[in-house]
């Protein structure tokens, strides 16, 4: 049997992340998977319609950017900004 050769590039560790928000009846979910130029993106809904049914929305897109990377730095940088404020009670602040 031949084996299949790989190429080094192809060898850096792809990243998955997701994020998934319930209400009620109501699910909500984000996965995004990274491949060699960028990243695939699947947003999944589902819900229960009023005979009782579950009902499923799923899309698959490509994008060049991280949704969820960007928003988790966003959050990073706030929990940095209060600790900041929090430790040096406004001190340095700009007019």
């Amino acid at each position: 049997m031949k084996e299949l050769s790989i190429k080094d590039d192809n060898k850096k560790p792809m990243g998955t992340w997701s994020k998934r928000v319930q209400k009620g009846d109501v699910s909500e979910e984000i996965r995004v998977r990274q491949i060699l130029n960028g990243y695939v993106i699947n947003k999944s809904k589902n819900w229960k319609d009023e005979k009782g049914n579950y009902q499923y929305d799923d899309v698959e897109m490509f994008s060049e950017t991280n949704p969820l990377e960007e928003k988790e730095k966003l959050a990073d940088d706030k929990k940095i900004e209060t600790l900041y404020k929090g430790l040096f009670g406004g001190l340095f602040e700009e007019d």
